[in-house]
């Protein structure tokens, strides 16, 4: 079974060409996120080193000394009144979609969380993509609301609905 094999650790620099491809073929073929273009690699490294610099966590989900995902935890708002809440973000490798690797990286998300004292953490997740709703619901997140029509992408306009969960 795939998900046995799977380790989750923290990521380093050897892995950003790796991030690099997983998000961008996202970026390109899913509305899973709202960006536009593909990330030039040295764009990444430049967000994977301010990631370091501000404590935020970076994962891999590695197979057979491959990265087969990744996931993170990002500030929710630059305001620093919001500074207990992180958003995730968790993309895996369409080859490996469905085979437990997002769970394995959420649960860990949620442990890094908590660790680091957080209270809310937030997931955006667009429209359509019922596998990511799935995954959140499964962890005890809670639809609270839906953002109607803010993501523009691939030519049509896409509701963004809100998930959160009470870090405790």
């Amino acid at each position: 079974m795939v998900i046995n094999m799977i380790k989750i650790r923290k990521a380093n620099i050897k892995d950003i060409k790796a991030i690099n491809d997983i998000y961008n073929t996202v970026v390109k073929n899913l509305n899973a996120t709202m960006d536009i273009k593909p990330k030039p690699l040295e764009e990444q490294k430049l967000w994977f080193k301010e990631y370091k610099e501000n404590k935020l966590s970076v994962i891999v989900a590695e197979l057979n000394d491959k990265v087969v995902g990744w996931a993170s935890l990002s500030k929710w708002s630059l305001k620093e009144g919001y500074k207990y809440t992180v958003e995730d973000s968790i993309y895996v490798d369409n080859k490996y979609q469905g085979k437990g690797i997002g769970t394995k990286l959420l649960e860990q998300l949620i442990k890094k969380a908590k660790e680091n004292d957080y209270k809310n953490l937030i997931a955006q997740i667009s429209e359509g993509n019922e596998s990511s709703v799935k995954l959140h619901k499964n962890h005890g997140f809670e639809k609270i609301g839906t953002l109607k029509k803010v993501g523009y992408k691939f030519n049509r306009f896409h509701d963004i609905s809100i998930y959160q969960l009470e870090v405790r």
